[in-house]
């Protein structure tokens, strides 16, 4: 079915509603990409200054994907689908 506008702005609110979107969703990649940069960050140069090379770099990783990470992009999405 097409989508007919009416020329009360519903188009200018249709065009904003897709735009908060793209947004979010870029918003959801970095905060996936960011994490996984961070965590590595930590850990790699703890493992290098403690000598305890890779463990602090699996566990930091571990650690930011699933807390800084992936819980939010859950709670945005269930947001979005509630």
């Amino acid at each position: 079915m097409a989508y007919i506008p009416n020329n009360n702005g519903d188009e200018e609110n249709k065009d904003k509603s897709v735009y908060k979107q793209l947004f979010n969703a870029s918003t959801v990649g970095m905060a996936l990409v960011s994490g996984m940069l961070v965590g590595g960050a930590i850990g790699y140069f703890l493992d290098k200054w403690l000598g305890t090379s890779p463990w602090l770099l699996f566990i930091f990783l571990i650690i930011y994907l699933t807390r800084m990470n992936v819980l939010p992009v859950c709670m945005y999405v269930y947001h979005i689908h509630a």
